[in-house]
């Protein structure tokens, strides 16, 4: 077996060192003991396969179906194309994405991001010397974050995502409440990814995503 140290050792000379020859490849030791050991003999890997059995049970639990995911993509879409900048700014509808290839079920080729690795850096200070910048600046009220690398041997997998274990304590830092959020930047790397994490940080509840897929 591995401790826990091993493991995020492994993980990270592998997420460092083999990303890009496996896009929908593992990421964690296929000799793994336990439940994670199984999984690639069964074609469950990469992140295409964890993410499609999350998605089938999250429909399952909050009454989900396959075309909220496609409604997400055409909302995505729509606004891709305002975006100059944008990949792809082509127009689609909810026949398009029906009629794209199906990867892992429910997921089909339009549920699953680009590859479009990049880099950004967010400049921290303190107020006194933000204040003589050009642009305004943005105050941190809080900060939390955490978490995962059980995937689907952990109960939670198909329920939740880590945000809402750091939830309170980023909250609680700030001294709001999600209510008071009015824009949040979430990462589409799946569709189901943008349907669960408005619910993990309380912007709406468990299974009221679905019907907001299309915004």
């Amino acid at each position: 077996g591995m401790d826990e140290g091993e493991v995020e050792d492994d993980v990270r000379r592998d997420t460092v060192w083999h990303r890009p020859s496996w896009p929908f490849g593992s990421i964690l030791p296929k000799g793994m003991a336990g439940k994670e050991g199984f999984k690639d003999d069964f074609g469950v890997f990469g992140a295409g396969g964890l993410r499609a059995l999350a998605g089938r049970g999250h429909m399952h639990g909050q009454g989900g179906r396959a075309g909220h995911h496609g409604e997400s993509v055409v909302a995505a879409r729509a606004h891709d194309a305002r975006t100059p900048h944008a990949q792809k700014r082509r127009l689609i509808s909810l026949d398009d994405y029906m009629a794209s290839d199906l990867l892992v079920e429910p997921l089909r080729k339009l549920d699953c991001c680009m590859v479009s690795d990049g880099a950004a850096a967010v400049l921290v200070t303190t107020a006194e010397r933000a204040a003589d910048l050009r642009a305004p600046a943005i105050c941190i009220l809080g900060h939390a974050q955490a978490h995962s690398l059980s995937t689907y041997a952990s109960p939670e997998h198909f329920d939740t995502l880590p945000a809402a274990r750091c939830r309170p304590k980023a909250f609680g830092r700030a001294g709001i409440t999600p209510n008071a959020i009015d824009l949040a930047l979430l990462y589409d790397c799946f569709t189901l990814a943008v349907l669960l994490q408005p619910e993990a940080p309380g912007f709406c509840a468990p299974g009221e995503s679905w019907p907001s897929a299309s915004g």
